[in-house]
This record gives structure tokens, sequence and C-alpha cells, in this order.
């Protein structure tokens, strides 16, 4: 999707506040396609918070299943906040509920890129994401995921350390693998 904005590719125009626009160095703050992001990855966080912040409120409930859906759901906070700061850099780091009428300032990046950092090694270290789902839950976040992000965001934050252990990481799980024909893939 953000290829287009880049000289990697092109992105056509389809009409107004389009990413052909930032592209085109035409962008302006009421651009739709920019506020649509920024609005879908914080109406992720605040669900994601509200499963996080709430989810020892259940009594009744396998342990195990619950421990796993708290950690997708820091899984996809630490994705959307890594989307956040690849692509603004500073900007409000949120982790409560908060009210409609609070204001939050913004939280620098370093800041918010040591915290997703925390969290992943916390969700990699607790080990209770699955290798791997069955068809029926295909698309939820596994342990390589998580191993995956985090090289991600060491990668757009030059921690090549980082970038390279987590790597090695998902290489050693031995149930990912290149696809076999590059040229194939632009098919």
């Amino acid at each position: 999707e953000l290829d287009g904005v880049t000289d990697i590719g092109y992105r056509a125009p389809s009409g107004p506040g389009t990413f052909h626009d930032v592209g085109a160095g035409n962008i302006d703050p009421s651009n739709s396609a920019i506020t649509s992001n920024w609005n879908r990855y914080y109406r992720g966080i605040r669900k994601a918070n509200d499963v996080i912040n709430n989810i020892g409120s259940i009594e009744d409930g396998d342990p195990a299943l619950l421990e796993r859906l708290e950690a997708e759901a820091r899984f996809l906070r630490a994705w959307y906040y890594t989307q956040l700061t690849s692509l603004w850099g500073d900007v409000p780091l949120i982790t409560e509920t908060i009210g409609i009428n609070d204001h939050v300032g913004r939280t620098p990046r370093a800041e918010i890129v040591a915290f997703i950092h925390s969290e992943l090694d916390s969700i990699i270290n607790a080990n209770v994401l699955e290798l791997s789902y069955s068809d029926s839950d295909l698309g939820r976040a596994t342990h390589g995921a998580a191993l995956t992000l985090k090289a991600r965001l060491a990668l757009r934050n030059s921690d090549w350390e980082t970038v390279r252990d987590a790597t090695q990481a998902v290489m050693d799980l031995g149930i990912y693998s290149l696809y076999p024909n590059y040229v194939e893939l632009f098919q």
C-alpha cells in the first residue's frame, strides 16, 4: 500500500485524498488516505488496550487461552505502534483507556520503540503464541510473527544486532521458507 508513495512503485491517482498525493508531493493535513490510516491504527490500539486491561476480569475461562489472547492483543498493539512510529515518529503512546475529552501529548519515538521491544520480548519469552494455526484460525499472531515484527522494528530503527538475532530465531523455527521462484512473486 505505501510503496506507491516512494520511488519503489507508482500509485495511479484515484480521486481526492489518496496516497498518490503523497508521492506527488501534494499532501495536506486533510488527506483522507493518511487520516484513515492514523484512525485505523489508533482504533486498533484502543481495542487491544480494552482486551489487555480487562482480560484479567474474566473469572471463568481457560487460563492458557486467556494468556494467548492477551499476547495476541499485545502483539497487535505493538504492530500498530510500529506502523505509527515508522510513519510519524513521535506519536501519543496510549496503554490505558482514555476518555473522549482526554488529550494525550506525543511520546518520543525512542521511548515508544523501547516499549514495543519490551512488549515483543515479553510475548516471545512467554512462549504462549502458537507456531501455526489450522485453517479456522489462520491469520492469528504466531510466535514467528512476533519474532518477525521484532526484526522489522529493529530494521526500521537501525538496530542491526537485533535484526540479525530475531531473523535467525525465525529461521531456527524451521517452519518458514522463501518462495522458491522469485519471478513468480510478481505475476
